[in-house]
């Protein structure tokens, strides 16, 4: 028992310490906002470029007009549709909308 007595000893004298008072919790800052860069275009192949800041789209998860929503499908139907969306190049979310809005219609 020699060689961890020392964190035994320490570890016995932190449980025998009174707890030291807390401070109180509070919210974590969100990161601000950072522009995407990319390289400018002007600048000849070969040469270092400047990077250019360019405001980043709004997508779905920021539009009012769409709710996220989950659903549980088998993994290869999942593999599937995913697979031949990027064949055709729409996103998932697009077809289940489609497929949902058809359902609704009929």
């Amino acid at each position: 028992m020699g060689k961890f007595k020392k964190a035994i000893d320490k570890a016995r004298e932190s449980e025998a310490s009174p707890p030291t008072p807390a401070a109180e919790p509070t919210a974590p800052t969100p990161p601000a906002a950072t522009p995407l860069l990319v390289p400018d275009a002007s600048v000849p192949s070969g040469k270092p470029a400047d990077k250019t800041p360019v405001q980043r789209r709004g997508g779905k998860r920021s539009d009012p007009n769409y709710k996220q929503i989950g659903c549980y499908v088998p993994v290869d139907l999942y593999r599937r549709v995913k697979a031949r969306a990027a064949l055709e190049d729409i996103d998932v979310s697009d077809v289940v909308a489609d497929l949902l809005q058809d359902w609704v219609d009929s």
